[in-house]
């Protein structure tokens, strides 16, 4: 089994933050590029049928790369704010991934 660990978080935003919580998406995959080296995958997508609902999907080289996850100042400083847009909490899923086309 590869060590790559994943990711899939699924966040509803507060109603009439939806562009705002995307935005906010927008700029933490920028933020994640930036500070996350062992980053390998950062996905946003928006649920068809509930365009409300944002999910991340997430995978990182090791679990050394998890651990650093969302630890730089301005990813804290940026989650803070997320606590603002969000309409309860997220749901999260943790999986291991066995294969990627490359």
């Amino acid at each position: 089994m590869a060590s790559t660990d994943t990711m899939v978080v699924k966040f509803r935003a507060k109603p009439g933050k939806s562009e705002e919580m995307k935005a906010f998406w927008l700029e933490m995959q920028k933020e994640v590029a930036r500070s996350e080296p062992g980053n390998v995958q950062y996905d946003l997508l928006v649920m068809a049928s509930e365009p409300d609902v944002y999910v991340i999907v997430e995978r990182y080289k090791d679990a050394a790369a998890v651990a650093a996850h969302g630890q730089s100042e301005q990813s804290k400083a940026m989650f803070a704010k997320l606590r603002e847009l969000m309409d309860g909490a997220p749901t999260a899923d943790y999986m291991q991934l066995v294969s990627s086309k490359k």
